[in-house]
């Protein structure tokens, strides 16, 4: 159910029993590494600490911005919620995410893409291998465009306003057109360690600005990802 908390209130959870929990009220910082069953778990609508347990973690991000932790599950497929959040100040930081085929999961929204690919489908894919200074992103049949390389420098993730947005991401790749006026999508890129989702949308003139561009996660330590691990809910 509902947690009703005080402002970044603590909590630890321990034990083997499957636990859900439907949101917090307010900030708070949760504990469950020392929990072996199952948790499924929705942020408060303020900014969260939480950190998942060795069991299977099913955490949903809402408003605010997060930083989750599922480092203990080492053997379990962990999925972390990022559907409804397109705004850089509800992004999700995330440590412990473990990507490559039959691994962890992130689920997006059908509905915050203009390919709107099917519930329960892995999404689909739009690969760029090497950087060529312009991309056309097809969004009307492609959910993710995947920046599969190394991106040069390491300012994607400084935590600038212009890593936020797509001013630092542009800086590298260059430029990016979508199929139609207005639509919209997510980025998947690479740099260094780490990986970046974004969701993208067009303002109607087809060619992608800094401002149309929202980091919504960060994922430390986790960049060879394989399409399994994006879903869509």
């Amino acid at each position: 159910g509902v947690v009703t908390n005080a402002i970044n209130a603590t909590f630890k959870l321990v034990g083997s029993a499957a636990t859900s929990i439907e949101q917090f009220t307010s900030s708070v910082v949760f504990d469950a590494s020392l929990m072996f069953g199952k948790l499924t778990l929705s942020t408060s609508n303020s900014d969260d600490i939480i950190i998942g347990g060795n069991g299977v973690n099913i955490i949903t991000g809402l408003d605010g911005i997060d930083k989750i932790n599922i480092t203990a599950s080492t053997d379990k497929q962990d999925i972390v919620r990022l559907d409804g959040i397109t705004k850089t100040q509800n992004r999700d930081e995330i440590t412990g995410f473990k990507s490559g085929p039959n691994s962890d999961v992130v689920l997006i929204g059908a509905e915050e893409t203009s390919a709107q690919t099917m519930a329960g489908n892995s999404a689909n894919f739009q690969e760029i291998t090497t950087n060529t200074g312009a991309v056309n992103f097809l969004t009307l049949v492609n959910d993710v465009l995947v920046f599969n390389f190394n991106i040069a420098g390491n300012l994607l993730g400084n935590n600038s306003a212009s890593s936020l947005n797509g001013t630092n991401l542009l800086a590298e790749i260059g430029s990016i057109n979508v199929s139609a006026g207005a639509d919209k999508g997510y980025i998947l890129a690479f740099q260094q360690s780490d990986s970046y989702i974004y969701h993208v949308e067009d303002d109607g003139d087809g060619s992608i600005s800094a401002t149309e561009i929202s980091l919504i996660g960060t994922f430390t330590n986790s960049n060879t990802w394989d399409v399994s691990n994006i879903q869509i809910v």
